[in-house]
């Protein structure tokens, strides 16, 4: 139990200071450590990133963007991708029950693997960009940490833009105001989708209050989503990290069709949407310390609903529940404080990136080992290896 605690404290601990909730390394600890069952394991894990994600958002709320005078947390990114991952995330979950567990374990390692080494490149491109900026620095007689730095080298006008104002010297000022319209209408959908879920969890498998409750969904999350499109267009402030970019169709209609891809690969393959979503952020070119925040953000809401469901359902034994969730929220805020003092002294946001490469590098081969014995054991044993109906029992 020791040597569980203090594993589960140094995995939170970097987990949420690179933006995932830790699945991938909390259910195997569990299990091999800990000596919990599969079941007891996945509903403690959900605790545990639930509480890393509570503890992370709360400390980013008066945090403020590196770059443009907005909060660290990117709510409207959060309004457009959350309502459409939990769609995804649906779908994902039905066809994970009809494909075979070797497939998906092939899947899971592939994908895993596919996103440490990209997102191990982007960190390399960005310490290289990040050196360029301190060279220059250096080189004009200017002080400071290079912290805003973009995680793909920018154009040459957005380049001059920031050089000037922002790469060379950190800014001050009190954040802009929490966007409470945003997180209402994030908690509204939570809400709505618990319901179905329980109600969903309660109904004959493919009968007709199941697939009512199931198509129910989408009006949800497409319903919200337009919304925050709407609201978002309407003010006029929306894109990508830029001081001067305005709202573009290109960005408000891909970006929740990005989410609900990422919440089918998560859901098929079993995986939590952070470790989806921040390699995804990093490559639409969101900087690294705003893809932590924002990530975990909405992580949240992700988790919680886990959390609620396995304690409805009496699956959650709530005193190891309460001890793994309180410490993975104290070892969340002693890393993304860890993570805020090393990116000011050293300047490398690229840090976060790295972190994340590892923790997704590391998931990949522990839960392919897993996985692999898992499904030797069950093909020596001669069970059945092929697909399966969505439909039965």
């Amino acid at each position: 139990m020791v040597l569980g605690s203090v594993v589960a404290f140094l995995g939170a601990m970097f987990a949420n200071a690179a933006g995932v909730g830790g699945g991938g390394l909390f259910v195997p600890l569990f299990r091999l450590l800990i000596g919990f069952d599969v079941k007891t394991s996945a509903a403690l894990s959900k605790s545990m990133i639930m509480g890393g994600a509570v503890a992370s958002a709360l400390y980013n709320l008066p945090s403020k963007h590196p770059v443009l005078d907005k909060p660290l947390i990117d709510y409207d990114l959060a309004l457009l991708i959350q309502p459409m991952l939990l769609l995804g995330i649906s779908i994902g979950v039905m066809c994970n029950v009809m494909f075979p567990d070797w497939i998906l374990t092939v899947l899971l390692v592939a994908v895993l693997t596919g996103m440490a080494f990209k997102t191990f490149n982007k960190g390399a491109c960005t310490w290289s960009t990040e050196s360029e900026q301190k060279a220059h620095c250096c080189d004009t007689g200017e002080e400071g940490f290079v912290s805003n730095s973009r995680t793909e080298p920018s154009s040459s006008l957005e380049q001059g833009l920031l050089a000037k104002s922002e790469q060379c010297a950190p800014q001050e000022g009190l954040p802009s105001s929490i966007k409470w319209a945003n997180i209402c209408l994030l908690c509204t959908v939570w809400t709505v989708y618990l319901i179905l879920q329980l109600l969903k969890s309660g109904a004959a498998t493919c009968g007709r209050l199941y697939w009512i409750l199931t198509v129910l969904q989408a009006p949800v999350s497409i319903g919200a989503t337009a919304i925050g499109v709407w609201r978002i267009y309407r003010r006029g402030d929306f894109g990508k990290e830029k001081p001067a970019s305005g709202p573009t169709c290109e960005q408000l209609f891909l970006y929740p069709l990005y989410a609900v891809l990422a919440g089918v690969v998560g859901g098929l393959l079993g995986i939590g949407g952070g470790m989806i979503l921040a390699p995804l952020f990093l490559e639409l070119g969101i900087i690294p310390q705003v893809t932590s925040a924002t990530t975990t953000f909405i992580v949240v809401f992700s988790s919680s609903m886990s959390v609620v469901e396995f304690y409805l359902l009496g699956r959650l034994p709530v005193r190891f529940a309460a001890y793994f969730t309180t410490l993975c929220g104290i070892a969340a805020l002693v890393g993304l404080h860890a993570t805020k003092l090393f990116i000011r002294r050293y300047g490398r946001t690229s840090f976060i990136i790295f972190i994340l490469a590892a923790i997704i590098g590391s998931s990949a081969i522990i839960l392919g080992i897993i996985g692999g014995f898992a499904d030797i054991r069950r093909y020596i044993a001669g069970e059945y290896m092929g697909f399966h109906s969505l439909c039965e029992d």
